[in-house]
């Protein structure tokens, strides 16, 4: 559909919604008698159908600005019948949106699009996800840098005055710094003819101040929750993030599944994902992905990272071995209370101050005891907790389940029934680098100990890892909801 169709047609759809709040809408008499003064403005007869009162103002309204001074009838009307307030807002509707016609002579967007062509494939899809991002639009996902700045010349302007085409050359200089003054100078001279050096300034300065953020992976969010209907099938739901530095989660298909299908329920969203992170930008990440389980407490001791989703033959390849899988809690998730997310927050940006964390240890032998609860209140220093415990329910769950009350959101979890002695060097280890990197190190010690053929009795096959960012939520709906409850410790 051509921008100014879409345009017409959105000024439609605003103008039969602000007519439908007016007084007279409601009552089929005062719809004719409404279509009738439209009509007197018009000098011709505009026909109310009686069939419903959108359908009836869709009619009127079109019929009026089909015409000339159609507007101007509308308005009036609605004066007669409503007052000068509604009035003036009919009118500020009906106002056109600004189309760029004419942003840059045919000389400027030929040197444009020459600059245009020099951007690789990561650089344009880099460029089409910062301009998506920052106008807002849903752009082609297989289209040149010249092509999407050619699709964006007659697309109307933005609420602060900026054409996206203008949007996009400043993304593009962003993308490519080489090219950046070149492409500024471009924007500046648009502005300044447009008499929008204040639009174009404060642009910059919020595209300045909102900076990728590294911490954010390309990511897969499943969230498992028991049907509760007699079944033993879990709803199945999840989230994709497909560009990193940037938290905006794609939500698919909520699918129920008995629980030995779930690994094609999440074979299918990881093909999903795979397919949208080809599309986009290489992170900074050493992970290609993270696949994240979102998992009520009783669940959170599956090995979710042994999860094989291989179909048609595929040779099985347990997803720890090609994502970073790690646990998150569904009841945090959805029920925190104002207390726990001060806590969550709190003990989070300390795992990420930079200095290397301070955990505590919970062993087997500390089951039933009071002390593993105390430490985690008498110290909000510690951020990260080492769990050593089999993954039965009545050992390390109660734990992490206390941990995960208490703000926790970085946990290692040796879920051996056994420990040898090289076990906490080996998460000394881990945790020698800085908390944001735990990721990347559990990853290469999976890697680690499934390349090794006697590796079965290292912890890369039998750790798990709670990494629950409270930056990163999803379900967010029912997070609010939930405000004052507290999840039973």
């Amino acid at each position: 559909m051509p921008e100014r169709t879409r345009a017409a047609h959105a000024v439609l759809t605003d103008v039969v919604t602000l007519l439908s709040e007016l007084e007279f809408a409601g009552d089929p008499d005062q719809r004719v008698w409404f279509a009738e003064l439209v009509g007197d403005g018009l000098a011709r007869p505009v026909e109310c159908l009686r069939k419903n009162m959108r359908l009836d103002l869709v009619g009127i309204a079109r019929d009026a600005l089909a015409q000339p001074g159609g507007g101007e009838a509308l308005t009036s009307a609605v004066r007669l019948l409503c007052g000068d307030a509604a009035a003036e807002d009919v009118l500020r509707t009906l106002s056109p949106p600004v189309l760029p016609a004419g942003l840059f002579d045919e000389r400027t967007e030929a040197q444009v699009r020459e600059l245009l062509r020099k951007f690789g494939e990561a650089d344009t899809r880099r460029l089409r996800d910062l301009t998506a991002r920052w106008t807002g639009l849903d752009l082609s996902a297989d289209r040149s840098a010249p092509v999407l700045f050619d699709e964006l010349l007659d697309h109307a302007a933005q609420p602060d005055g900026v054409p996206p085409a203008v949007v996009l050359l400043e993304c593009a200089a962003r993308v490519n710094e080489r090219l950046a003054q070149r492409l500024g100078l471009v924007c500046d001279d648009w502005a300044g003819r447009q008499g929008a050096l204040a639009a174009l300034a404060a642009r910059r300065a919020e595209m300045a101040d909102s900076q990728a953020d590294p911490s954010v992976p390309k990511c897969l969010v499943v969230m498992l929750e028991p049907a509760d209907d007699g079944t033993g099938e879990v709803h199945v739901r999840h989230w994709i993030n497909d560009v990193a530095g940037v938290w905006a989660p794609r939500q698919g298909e909520c699918v129920t599944v008995a629980p030995h299908r779930l690994h094609r329920a999440v074979g299918q969203a990881l093909a999903r994902g795979d397919a949208l992170w080809a599309r986009t930008p290489d992170s900074d990440h050493e992970i290609p992905a993270y696949v994240e389980f979102v998992l009520p407490f009783h669940l959170l001791n599956l090995d979710m990272a042994a999860l094989d989703v291989s179909e048609g033959g595929a040779s099985p390849l347990p997803l720890g071995l090609a994502y970073g899988v790690h646990l998150r809690s569904l009841e945090r998730m959805r029920q925190a209370s104002s207390r726990q997310m001060r806590l969550w927050r709190e003990r989070w940006k300390v795992a990420h101050s930079g200095d290397v964390a301070q955990r505590l240890i919970w062993r087997q032998e500390d089951s039933g005891r009071g002390g593993w609860l105390a430490g985690l209140r008498a110290d909000n220093k510690v951020a990260v907790v080492e769990l050593r415990g089999a993954a039965v329910e009545d050992q390390a769950l109660p734990a992490l389940r206390e941990a995960v009350y208490e703000g926790i959101g970085v946990a290692i979890w040796d879920r051996r029934e056994t420990w040898p002695a090289e076990t906490g060097a080996t998460v000394r280890q881990l945790l020698s680098h800085a908390v944001r990197q735990l990721p990347y190190q559990v990853y290469r010690e999976r890697i680690a100990a499934a390349a090794d053929a006697d590796g079965a009795g290292q912890l890369g096959r039998h750790i798990a890892v709670l990494w629950d960012d409270p930056y990163r939520l999803v379900d967010r709906d029912a997070l609010h909801d939930h405000e004052e409850e507290e999840v039973p410790a």
